[in-house]
């Protein structure tokens, strides 16, 4: 963070700031002939230390798709900017200072060379303005240190990846990257991310080296700049915010299905019957290869959770997929491709054994990592006669009592019911391989399983109220955007944001960055009305009712 005198000091070399910009803008690319213009308002703090303006903001992100259809994730960029910007107008009004709309300003990009001219115009933009404000007064309009930019980098997410929404984590790197001069390196983390499609693309390292050096020029002249969602190589920001990642989109659709099927109470005799099923695509359209970091780890984060339980007996797969002796590198045993099997359709079919019909083999849950998927398990489950919903099994709620519960009329009714069904008299054997389904218990098992999804589809959520499909999960966009606004209004006032509350220290690279990092938001019919209507994620409309 910059002290109020290290911002004083620099005036002094204010000159010397623009002539560094003016040569990068020749050295990389010519600049629009009328730079943007931000007025900011004056900021300080009272003693509390608490933001006296909101301050300059500039806002860059990644294109929305077009969307023909309500089959897509709640959680896109456009959505984030009007929640941030929104939130921006309250915290300055709790606080009782002005909030100036002209000073936010959103740029969407297509590609990443767009963005990086974008923000290397405002930058230098601003600078020029800055060097113009006549008022020597701290925060004064123009002042630089009065400024922060806030960048979700354009990646080139494969198809696949971009059904769980916008805001999972995608690092931008590309090859021969020049060093950051703050000593950052790109880290390429198993952690979630996914590497930009054309990392050997001369145009991406153009475009990303460009982006660098517009940002590093934004912090070394005083201004603050946030990264969302992904890593850039070769620089450190003032503050990180992350949202979903791979291995926590994976982990929470294990965790729900550990407490809904009480694994921990269940027996080896009597073992729950459990589908893994994660989409992949190995190559885009264009020809160039898919990364398989992001299911890798997707997969790494479910079995970390249930791992133990097929281990040791309680879970079990159909199809053989998975089996006692898997371990967590075993990722390429449930993917499968969406474009093949009808979105996973086909495949669910495949592994219950019912291509062409006969008994129902038992299963209890199936992890289908999207809503995309979910949706197409849940129209085959259907087809194929498996009859009831999710709160059938071990129910926490009754379905009787959803409706009322999320037009607020009644109280949820809570219960619990034990399993129905026998202990199976003889164990699957592993030895006969990974592909062929096999039964226990009953011949014809037609209860319904939990399904679980991510990304809270429009087009799912009626799904969620029937009980069809227990439950999806996304990033939790609203706090998360009122938490940046906070440390935005923080930082354009010169304060600490490691001090607020929600923001604590990450891995960044080979050091230490304040990340803001909510935790994911589970949502059933349970709790659907209070995460995600009543804070207006969707209407009790979206929720078909």
């Amino acid at each position: 963070m910059k002290s109020a005198a290290a911002t004083l000091r620099r005036r002094g070399t204010r000159a010397t700031a623009i002539l560094a910009a003016a040569a990068m803008s020749m050295a990389l690319g010519a600049c629009a002939s009328v730079p943007p213009t931000v007025t900011a308002s004056p900021v300080g703090t009272d003693a509390t230390g608490t933001a006296a303006s909101v301050g300059s903001v500039a806002l860059f992100t990644p294109s929305d798709g077009i969307t023909l259809s309500q089959n897509t994730p709640l959680n896109k960029w456009a959505a984030l900017t009007k929640d941030i910007q929104q939130s921006l107008k309250d915290r300055a009004a709790q606080a009782g200072v002005p909030y100036d709309s002209s000073a936010v300003k959103v740029t969407a990009s297509s590609d990443l060379a767009a963005q990086s001219q974008a923000v290397q115009d405002y930058v230098v933009g601003r600078l020029s303005e800055s060097s113009a404000s006549s008022s020597p007064a701290a925060g004064a309009a123009g002042d630089v240190a009065s400024t922060t930019l806030v960048v979700a980098p354009v990646t080139n997410p494969d198809a696949v990846t971009r059904q769980y929404g916008d805001y999972v984590r995608q690092d931008l790197t590309w090859d021969d990257a020049t060093s950051g001069s703050d000593g950052a390196t790109a880290s390429a983390s198993a952690s979630a991310s996914a590497t930009a499609s054309a990392s050997s693309d001369d145009a991406t390292r153009e475009a990303g080296e460009r982006l660098v050096s517009a940002l590093r020029l934004a912090k070394d002249s005083g201004m603050h700049v946030v990264l969302v969602s992904g890593h850039v190589q070769g620089f450190t920001p003032d503050l990180f915010v992350q949202f979903g990642t791979a291995e926590l989109i994976g982990r929470i659709q294990a965790e729900q299905l550990v407490r809904k099927l009480e694994l921990d109470t269940t027996s080896k005799d009597n073992p729950k019957y459990i589908e893994v099923m994660i989409p992949f695509v190995a190559t885009r359209k264009d020809g160039s290869a898919v990364d398989a970091a992001f299911v890798s780890e997707a997969f790494r984060g479910i079995w970390d959770v249930l791992g133990p339980y097929f281990a040791d007996g309680r879970a079990v797969s159909p199809s053989r997929y998975l089996s006692s002796a898997s371990t967590a590198d075993d990722w390429r045993a449930v993917v499968f491709d969406p474009s093949r099997t009808d979105g996973g359709r086909d495949e669910i079919i495949q592994r219950l054994g019912m291509k062409d019909g006969g008994s129902h083999p038992r299963i209890d849950g199936v992890l289908a990592m999207n809503d995309a998927v979910a949706a197409k398990v849940v129209s085959a489950l259907d087809d194929l006669g498996y009859t009831g919903s999710s709160a059938d099994i071990n129910p926490e709620i009754t379905i009787s009592g959803i409706v009322g519960s999320l037009t607020g009329k009644v109280d949820v009714q809570r219960g619990k019911v034990p399993d129905p069904r026998v202990a199976p008299t003889e164990s699957p054997d592993d030895s006969e391989g990974l592909h062929l389904p096999f039964i226990q218990g009953t011949s014809d098992d037609v209860s319904w399983p939990i399904v679980t999804g991510y990304g809270a589809y429009v087009d799912t959520i009626p799904q969620i109220v029937n009980g069809k499909q227990w439950m999806t999960a996304l990033g939790n966009r609203k706090d998360t955007a009122s938490a940046l606004a906070e440390a935005v209004m923080t930082m354009n006032a010169g304060g600490d944001v490691t001090r607020l509350d929600g923001v604590a220290e990450s891995d960044y690279a080979d050091g230490k960055v304040p990340t803001i990092a909510k935790d994911q938001l589970a949502v059933s019919a349970s709790n659907l009305k209070s995460m995600l209507i009543d804070t207006g994620y969707v209407t009790a409309a979206d929720a078909g009712l």
